[in-house]
């Protein structure tokens, strides 16, 4: 468990951004009635010197407005929040991650199908505007912290959180502030509703035209005012009379991939409010309901196909003393940790104007900032073929289509085959390559017959958790650097090691050895690639699964590097070298 938060606020004195480890004490909620109390205790927590990173889910809602419908079952809590002693001195360094192809959960059928349904309660006067949502899914292993880094720098300034609660990892970028206040009896509480959005372009006429654009749009504009609107009341019922201002009205903000239409509604707290007392007045914010909120949440309910969970909540974190900053949690991806598989909502504000493609569109460019998520690395298999026919050619193919499973790229196995065999009679080293777009192309030369080798130990270890040392893929700066450590060291090969000090793999095959009388190959678990002759080896009986330690290593016989294209090469470990 850990978190972080990268805001561009904090009450005097408190530097930021801020890193946590473990939490102290977990606050959850998993039904309704624990939802209130829970944020009391909270800002009991914080009053009395504490820091609370944490959520509150879009179901959540009907906790401060029973009138507000909306979806169960998200399968997470309602409420989350450690509470932490004090920040860490440093952030902890992400470690790699991979992530799948990020497929939409609705096509833009069936959306356009929704959106018309959305135009048809306007038209009928059940709603002025409607923020409507599809959610993309993606698989990803490793570090969800490295992936949250990758959203944040794409998606370039705004309130960022990260929280790990053990289960799931939310991992929010957001552009949007839902709140921030002082904490103080009068003290300022300021909001800034966005929306209107544009996608952002490479050239810089066209761009500058679509934030003209933006700019000058009366559509976007009234929807922007229809918030602005709303916030204004809702922000009332907690502000002294008179004091509720718009000092900002349609201002354009940049990011990398869209150009955002914002507006600030700010006003002075009345004396004795809590922070229950805020998400009361405020919670959800109006830019993801529509407007009027409790009517339209009624009808999202009705047109959305699962429940938002975290997404379209607050992600945000509450100071000692009792200050506060939340998000709107959009562009907001949550783990879950048991599948492995990656969410994020998208969405916009639906008003009669709007048409099927264009909102399409919008909800597109509004998750381009996941691109950087998704490598693009070719996949690729190495095998020895003789005279059109592949060594270990099933295992081979099997590999390559599991690991095209697991990114969501196609994979043509007979055309896959069929490159292999076409290839002219000799004893040939050929590697079949991947594209991200499925496209196969093989590239050939002559084996040259292998030599035995010496080898040391990497200079560093891998993590076992990487999800790249289980696919054969152009993404190798793990096994260059080693390789350029044994270059320098005057080897020819390195043994890798991870962070438990196990044993793993050499850079370009996996590793036999000799240990107390068997032949015997670390686990995958310890962090490696499914080599194929290394699965055909265990599948014969004639090598078996172990871990197998550094300190195990002066004890080992024979040494060994195996892969499909040399086979068995003899190795001498040069233990001296280490370090």
């Amino acid at each position: 468990m850990e978190a972080y938060v990268d805001i561009p606020w904090a009450p005097s004195g408190t530097p930021v951004p801020l890193a946590f480890g473990p939490p102290r004490e977990i606050v959850a909620a998993t039904g309704l009635t624990g939802v209130r109390p829970a944020l009391d205790r909270v800002a009991t927590a914080c009053a009395a010197g504490g820091f609370a990173v944490g959520y509150v889910s879009y179901e959540a809602a009907p906790a401060f407005d029973p009138a507000m419908r909306v979806r169960g079952g998200s399968g997470m809590p309602l409420l989350w929040f450690g509470i932490h002693d004090a920040p860490l001195p440093a952030r902890r360094t992400a470690r790699p991650y991979a992530c799948s192809r990020w497929e939409p959960g609705t096509t833009s059928e069936a959306y356009a199908a929704s959106i018309a349904a959305v135009r048809a309660a306007i038209a009928r006067g059940d709603t002025y505007q409607v923020n409507h949502t599809m959610r993309l899914r993606a698989r990803l292993a490793g570090d969800p912290l490295a992936a949250f880094d990758d959203l944040r720098r794409a998606q370039g300034h705004g309130w960022f959180g990260y929280v790990d609660t053990g289960e799931h990892a939310i991992a929010s970028a957001s552009p949007e502030l839902f709140f921030t206040w002082d904490g103080s009896d009068g003290g300022v509480l300021t909001t800034r509703p966005m929306k209107g959005t544009r996608a952002r372009h490479t050239d810089p006429a066209e761009d500058d035209d679509a934030r003209r654009d933006l700019v000058n749009s009366a559509k976007d504009r009234a929807e922007n005012l229809m918030i602005v609107d709303l916030l204004r009341n809702d922000v009332a019922r907690v502000c002294e009379p008179g004091s509720v201002a718009v000092p900002s009205l349609f201002e354009v903000e940049d990011y990398p991939t869209v150009w955002q239409l914002t507006s600030t509604v700010t006003g002075r707290t009345r004396p004795q409010t809590t922070l229950t007392h805020l998400f009361d007045a405020l919670f959800p914010c109006g830019s993801i309901t529509g407007a009027p909120k409790v009517s339209t949440m009624s009808l999202i309910a009705e047109f959305e196909d699962r429940p938002r969970g975290v997404y379209c909540g607050a992600v945000g974190i509450v100071f000692p003393g009792g200050a506060a900053a939340f998000n709107v949690a959009i562009r907001t991806m949550v783990i879950d940790y048991d599948t492995g598989i990656a969410r994020y909502d998208v969405g916009g504000g639906v008003v009669w104007d709007s048409t099927g493609a264009d909102e399409y569109a919008e909800a597109l460019a509004k998750a381009r900032v996941l691109e950087p998520t998704q490598i693009d690395v070719d996949l690729y298999e190495t095998a020895r073929v003789t005279d059109g026919k592949a060594v270990l050619e099933a295992r081979h193919l099997d590999r390559m289509a599991a690991s095209a499973k697991w990114f969501g790229r196609p994979f043509d196995r007979d055309r896959a085959a069929h490159l292999w065999r076409s290839l002219p009679n000799g004893d040939l080293r050929a590697r079949l390559l991947l594209s991200p777009a499925g496209d196969l192309r093989v590239e050939s030369a002559p084996r040259v017959p292998p030599t035995p080798l010496t080898a040391v130990l990497a200079h560093d270890p891998v993590w076992s958790g990487d999800p790249w040392l289980r696919h054969k893929s152009s993404r190798r700066e793990v096994y260059a650097a080693a390789q350029a450590f044994a270059a320098a060291s005057g080897h020819g090969e390195a043994l890798l090691w991870n962070e438990r000090e196990e044993i793993t793999e050499f850079t370009v095959g996996n590793v036999v050895v000799e240990l107390d009388g068997q032949l015997v190959t670390p686990p995958v678990d310890c962090g490696l690639l499914p080599g194929t002759l290394r699965a055909e080896l265990i599948a014969l009986g004639d090598v078996v699964e172990r871990v197998v330690t550094l300190a195990e290593l002066p004890r080992c016989g024979r040494v060994w590097l195996v892969n499909g294209v040399r086979g068995w090469v003899p190795i001498t470990l040069v233990l001296a070298d280490v370090g």
